[in-house]
């Protein structure tokens, strides 16, 4: 999988962390998800915890160029969030095109989605956890956009890119694949 993406530069946790604020801490919808749904007292409050939850601050990141979006991201696993794992009975496992193909007719009506697949942002970065022994990245951050571009893909309306994605990636050894079933069950709710 890594071989698949092309290598930018090293990065710290911080640098991730700030674009990602930069990206999605701004925006209205998930400051009120942050406030409102998951009881933080802020958008910054509520990603670190879910970040701290593998010790994404300790870790070592190297940011990549995803340079064939539309083959890479539909293999790439459904993040360990509640919500989008709910869809599945064996958690943790599935990629996003397991999950367009077992839940096309809900997913296709899902208008956040269809609407990032109408208008997918350029240039966009997202998080992976790569999973070393295993070959499989896992989307910590980006999942509605990986889901809208599988989406798209499964329509036979592949997206076109002025800028491929970028994805800031750690990694895990299969040993420490428990931190995403950790992290699935205790969820992002203060």
């Amino acid at each position: 999988m890594l071989s698949s993406l092309q290598f930018i530069q090293d990065i710290s946790w911080e640098e991730v962390f700030g674009r990602w604020q930069k990206q999605e801490g701004s925006r209205e919808e998930w400051t009120e998800c942050a406030t409102k749904v998951k009881k933080w007292s802020n958008w910054e409050n509520w990603r670190r915890f879910a970040s701290e939850a593998f010790q994404a601050s300790q870790r070592p990141w190297k940011l990549y160029t995803i340079t064939k979006p539309n083959e890479v991201i539909p293999q790439f696993l459904v993040g360990p969030f509640r919500g989008w794992q709910a869809y599945f009975e064996k958690k943790n496992i599935h990629t996003f095109q397991d999950l367009i193909e077992k839940h096309y007719d809900t997913l296709s009506m899902n208008t956040k989605i269809v609407q990032i697949m109408k208008n997918f942002p350029q240039p966009t970065e997202m998080i992976g956890i790569f999973i070393e022994d295993e070959e499989k990245m896992v989307c910590f951050e980006g999942t509605h956009r990986a889901c809208a571009l599988t989406l798209s893909k499964t329509q036979n309306t592949p997206l076109s890119f002025t800028h491929n994605p970028s994805i800031a990636v750690t990694c895990f050894s299969s040993e420490e694949r428990v931190l995403l079933d950790q992290m699935l069950e205790r969820g992002t709710h203060k």
